[in-house]
């Protein structure tokens, strides 16, 4: 951390982005914790004390004034570093800045030595609290030199870790209510922690979004701004402790997607576009089965079709521009089914059997869905072939491990007629008939 220059192009041969006036990555918050190893010896010295003061309790977006205090060592000069996992550090005055290592990470450090005074030496700096309520970790470490020119005999140690509690004090409980069964699900709020299981507790699925490239995916986490299927053993309420959602922008794909909602009821006659007046579909909420609605729900989950890739907004606030709203346009063809089939009584994570299910829509044009499941990890082909027994696409030929999964299909080039898909597991091979209607 502090030297002569000539001690700092002696370290730069083996560590971080190094400085005339401090140096980045020494603090514990990594990936890697150097301290300051430039300095005397390699490991930090317990008679060395690093703390930082400051509030341990702050409003989320919020700036704060804290001091990172050393003490103990040779005390004549020093010098320091600081970090956060979450929020940002920002110098108070001229005795700090901030400095970017390799890694493009962030570490305040000192612009000088700084003389100690009364046996400590202190620095000042702001720390400013993330936008999303949770927890942060202040790092720090300070050096403190004999200023002889040499590295020998300075020492150095760690802080101890300083955490931050970041609140939104316009957070509180929300009640929602979701159906026996499978259900499309959003989270209209902003939220310290987006896992699903901390959400959703008592869902026995997993939660599963949905891609036109891939099918359906497991999702660890419940993202705004997209919806995700969730089935519950019973009819349930489920209370989110989080900021209200009033707005968000999606990127959408062609073809079929499923968005989310904002905390309060949106017209979909209201939602924007870029480009604007992109074409969809209705939108199909979900109920027992798929109905057509005008008005989009907190905490509910959506299908739409786009005509093209662009992207969504939602919003409270009212747009009087009628160039920037979506066109929707009626259409027969209904969304993919869910993950499984209804009439399934597994709702492990882990299913017990093999099974291909009927494709979804069928007939179709020209997307359709394939869903099927196997309880062992294995080879798996997917492929479909025309009525007389010709391979037209492969779409898995792969090994992957048990589970469900869903595959899309876009027919696109092919002709109206009859045609057949095959699953192969291993020895298990399982074929279905399914009809592209142009």
């Amino acid at each position: 951390m502090l030297a002569l220059i000539t001690v700092f192009m002696f370290c730069a041969a083996g560590y971080e982005v190094l400085y005339p006036t401090g140096w980045v990555g020494a603090t514990k918050r990594g990936p890697d914790t150097y301290g300051c190893i430039c300095h005397g010896s390699n490991l930090p010295t317990d008679s060395i004390l690093v703390y930082v003061t400051g509030p341990e309790t702050v409003i989320v977006g919020s700036s704060n004034v804290y001091t990172v205090t050393m003490s103990g060592g040779p005390a004549i000069e020093g010098g320091f570093n600081v970090a956060v996992n979450a929020g940002a550090v920002y110098p108070n005055d001229t005795t700090s800045q901030l400095m970017e290592n390799s890694l493009m990470q962030f570490e305040l450090t000192q612009t000088q030595p700084k003389l100690f005074s009364s046996g400590s030496v202190s620095w000042e700096f702001i720390y400013q609290a993330p936008l999303v309520a949770g927890n942060d970790t202040i790092y720090s470490v300070g050096n403190s030199v004999n200023d002889d020119g040499s590295p020998a005999g300075d020492e150095f140690n760690f802080g101890a870790d300083f955490y931050v509690t970041i609140i939104d004090t316009s957070a509180q409980t929300y009640e929602y209510v979701y159906d026996n069964g499978w259900n499309l699900v959003s989270l209209p709020l902003t939220v310290s922690d987006p896992r699903t299981t901390t959400l959703f507790a008592t869902a026995i699925s997993n939660a599963f979004k949905f891609t036109m490239q891939s099918g359906y995916l497991n999702a660890d986490t419940i993202e705004a701004g997209y919806g995700f299927w969730l089935k519950f053993s019973d009819d349930d309420t489920v209370n989110i402790f989080g900021s209200e959602l009033t707005s968000f922008t999606i990127p959408v794909s062609e073809g079929w997607n499923i968005i989310g909602s904002i905390a309060f009821p949106i017209a979909t006659a209201s939602i924007t576009s870029e480009p604007g007046g992109l074409v969809t579909s209705p939108f199909y909420g979900y109920r027992n089965g798929y109905q057509i609605v005008d008005t989009l729900q907190p905490s509910k989950g959506y299908w739409v079709k786009l005509s093209q890739a662009g992207e969504l907004t939602l919003s409270s606030v009212i747009n009087n521009s009628s160039l920037a709203t979506i066109k929707i346009v009626p259409s027969s063809e209904l969304p993919p089914a869910p993950p499984f089939d209804e009439l399934s009584n597994s709702i492990s994570q882990f299913p017990n059997r093999f099974c291909l299910e009927q494709n979804y829509p069928n007939p179709f044009n020209p997307i359709t869905v394939f869903s099927f499941r196997f309880p062992v990890s294995g080879y798996v082909t997917l492929k479909v072939y025309n009525f007389l027994g010709e391979e037209v696409a492969t779409l898995i030929d792969e090994f992957q491990d048990s589970g469900y999964r869903s595959v899309s299909y876009d027919a696109t080039g092919l002709p109206s007629g009859i045609y057949m898909y095959k699953l192969t597991v291993g020895s298990y091979s399982e074929a279905k008939k399914m009809i592209l209607l142009k």
